[in-house]
């Protein structure tokens, strides 16, 4: 079993950029180890290096709207690591970034009341999007009708 130490305490201020320079020179060798294992493990399910920067930066728009400042602070992180934003975004979206194939949609926010508008808005927009399935009252009025017929000859 391998030993760790405890997370570093880190004094930061300053602006996001200068706080994650600081965050990411304290922290460089947590950063590279971390990042390593999650990406080896996102290569075993096909997952290569280019494609994980895809995803990263692909996940950037969403994130700037919730709060650009964490961009500018993930930013200065992998300044202060000296290792690519992609390793920075892999650390903080590790989950999103390894089921990516399995959303549609990613709803980005700190706040469980903001997220259920938008999931009624998704939820609108999937059911004017799906095709309709016409015929369907017509067919569970006959198996009501069958089943009455059954239980009438039945009794």
């Amino acid at each position: 079993m391998t030993d760790y130490a405890p997370f570093p305490l880190i004094d930061l201020s300053g602006s996001p950029r200068e706080r994650g320079r600081t965050h990411g020179k304290a922290a460089a060798d947590r950063l590279r180890r971390g990042a390593r294992m999650y990406a080896e493990s996102l290569l075993r399910s096909g997952v290569d290096w280019p494609e994980l920067e895809r995803r990263a930066e692909a996940l950037v728009p969403s994130i700037e709207k919730f709060d650009p400042t964490y961009i500018e602070e993930m930013r200065g992180i992998a300044e202060g690591a000296n290792e690519p934003f992609a390793a920075v975004v892999l650390m903080n979206a590790r989950t999103e970034i390894e089921k990516w194939g399995q959303y549609d949609y990613v709803i980005v926010n700190s706040d469980l009341d903001q997220s259920f508008p938008l999931v009624r808005g998704i939820l609108a927009t999937e059911r004017l999007r799906r095709e309709r399935v016409t015929g369907l009252a017509t067919f569970v009025e006959g198996l009501l009708r069958a089943a009455d017929d059954t239980a009438q000859k039945n009794p």
